[in-house]
């Protein structure tokens, strides 16, 4: 059995929804989710604020920053983490991730969205499938308004 601590220095997937340029709804709620998990959700909110370089906790923070960094670069596809590898903040990554690929005024994708949910129909589906199906969609809408 391997301790939590080699367990922690081991490459950890946050989400199997990795980053692709058009998912970004749902993976930063997969991503929200895991650093919550790992009592790191302060540096989406900003409540973990950067402390001063002579603070006796700025060394802590500059290894935590960079432990998310690198949880949040692995959790993009390759062509699109390349692209933020020189920044140097968790923060400034996750902005900058936002601006680029947050489609929550991306009209198109609330058309798609409300579109396959009023065309989407029971057909062969059990009834469970449909319902989930159904709610999957409302839940997509609902982090676009979120966002």
């Amino acid at each position: 059995m391997a301790s939590s601590n080699s367990q922690e220095n081991n490459p950890i997937a946050i989400t199997c929804h990795r980053l692709n340029g058009n998912n970004y709804v749902e993976w930063s709620q997969y991503v929200k989710i895991f650093l919550s998990g790992r009592e790191r959700y302060g540096y989406v909110t900003g409540a973990t604020k950067e402390p001063a370089s002579t603070a006796a906790n700025y060394a802590s923070w500059v290894r935590d920053d960079n432990q998310v960094m690198s949880w949040l670069l692995n959790s993009m596809q390759p062509d699109i983490n390349k692209n933020f590898l020189l920044y140097t903040t968790y923060t400034s990554i996750w902005e900058a991730a936002k601006e680029t690929y947050s489609s929550s005024n991306n009209i198109s994708e609330l058309f798609r969205l409300e579109g396959q949910a009023f065309s989407l129909k029971q057909e062969g589906m059990n009834v469970t499938l449909y319902y989930h199906t159904l709610n999957s969609i409302c839940q997509q809408l609902d982090l676009h308004e979120n966002i």
